[in-house]
């Protein structure tokens, strides 16, 4: 579900709980990943969720890591479940060309077969101005892909590549 009202937003923001490990990215925006609202550019949830996947991605080496593992160890990372999805209103719009940041932790659960992402979006304003515009908590599963069960074993090559591995 998404919300679009601050005082349904959990609390505390997402960003600001303690976590295994803690991620920070920024990204520009581009024209096709807003709308225009209410006589302003805005940023859709679907959006949201596409800044959201970016850092995730990154965590575990990027797309080619996450194919390599895919094709040939035979393992998959999928999205479980969307959790306190929040879209909220943001008085002086985004534009393109704006910078964005994602705040993501990181928390693994399971014995390492599932890990939950508390992903928070922020538009960056230039007089230093950092507003909150999305956030949701994303759940992933680390699964055979042959047995099709949840499993712990990374491959030996992509430990370093993931911090909490170390």
């Amino acid at each position: 579900t998404v919300a679009r009202a601050i005082d349904v937003l959990p609390s505390p923001d997402p960003y600001e709980r303690k976590s295994d490990e803690t991620v920070v990215d920024s990204f520009l925006v581009f024209r096709d990943e807003l709308e225009h609202q209410s006589n302003k550019m805005q940023l859709p949830f679907r959006s949201a969720l596409n800044f959201f996947e970016r850092p995730r991605s990154g965590y575990f080496g990027g797309p080619d890591c996450l194919r390599k593992m895919q094709e040939e160890d035979n393992l998959l990372v999928v999205v479980t479940k969307i959790d306190q999805g929040a879209l909220i209103d943001n008085p002086n719009g985004v534009q393109p060309g704006q910078e964005v940041v994602v705040h993501t932790q990181f928390d693994i659960r399971g014995g390492g077969k599932m890990c939950d992402c508390r992903q928070t979006l922020f538009a960056m304003y230039d007089n230093g101005k950092k507003v909150r515009l999305a956030q949701a908590t994303i759940s992933l599963l680390l699964l055979d892909k042959t047995t099709g069960k949840p499993t712990s074993q990374l491959p030996a090559w992509m430990e370093p590549k993931i911090p909490l591995t170390r």
